[in-house]
């Protein structure tokens, strides 16, 4: 029998070591889930009657028991100009800001949570009310279908997604959204994030796009064509970001 040298012993047991170390890599990086909640609104200006767009987003990463919210901090805010007619927002355009963030770092079943500014060199973090501010960026969304008013009136389903469409038969007011489409996945049914945990289960798919839609009216006041306007929320898998505070933060 052929004894190894002990060279070679030694780089067998480097690799092997290596070869440990990425597979518990890899399991720590399976078992991390890093979403986008992002949303997109058209909001009615009263004054002239045209739609004021506006949209953001957060994101969620999910390790165990732990939730950072990553916040984008825009570089030029939304400037307020005061006319005659009353306060008009304009946006006067934002750079990218995909590097700089604020951080809660929340921790289940703690209703606390750790905040973390993007300008703090020292990374230490300011103790606030977690729930607060996570329903502050992810407001909740009750009721997204009211079967008393929304009546389903068509099914696209196919390769694993699906799409509802819904019609309001009997608006309350003119603030009700005349249609409703919702959108579920099969392939996000074991992210932590959930819009609706009912319409999840009840589907046993992941709702992960609503999209309330308001059709163009004529204004009894005026009688002036008042546009469309559209409420949309969304979620996505993210890959892992290159970030290391958020990584550290999720140890």
């Amino acid at each position: 029998m052929r004894l190894l040298s002990p060279v070679f012993l030694l780089l067998l047991c480097l690799f092997e070591t290596n070869c440990q170390s990425q597979r518990e890599n890899a399991i720590k990086q399976d078992s991390v889930i890093h979403i986008k909640y992002s949303y997109k609104a058209e909001f009615l200006n009263h004054t002239n009657l045209t739609i004021i767009p506006v949209d953001g987003y957060t994101y969620l990463s999910y390790r165990n028991a732990k939730i950072v919210m990553r916040i984008p901090i825009p570089l030029l805010p939304l400037i307020q100009t005061k006319t005659d007619s009353g306060i008009v927002y304009t946006d006067d355009g934002q750079l990218p800001i995909d590097t700089n963030f604020d951080y809660v770092l929340i921790t289940l079943p703690d209703s606390n949570a750790l905040f973390y500014k993007s300008d703090s060199l020292s990374k230490v973090g300011i103790k606030i009310k977690g729930d607060s501010m996570y329903r502050n960026r992810i407001p909740p969304l009750p009721n997204i279908i009211d079967p008393r008013v929304d009546s389903l009136v068509e099914v696209r389903e196919v390769n694993g997604l699906r799409d509802e469409f819904y019609v309001a038969r009997n608006k309350p007011d003119d603030s009700y959204p005349d249609s409703v489409i919702i959108s579920f996945s099969k392939f996000l049914i074991h992210i932590p994030f959930s819009f609706s945990s009912t319409l999840d289960s009840s589907r046993g798919m992941k709702l992960y796009r609503i999209r309330f839609i308001t059709n163009s009216m004529v204004d009894r006041a005026s009688k002036k064509t008042i546009p469309r306007r559209e409420l949309a929320f969304e979620i996505k898998i993210m890959n892992s970001p290159v970030d290391i505070f958020l990584h550290d933060l999720l140890e």
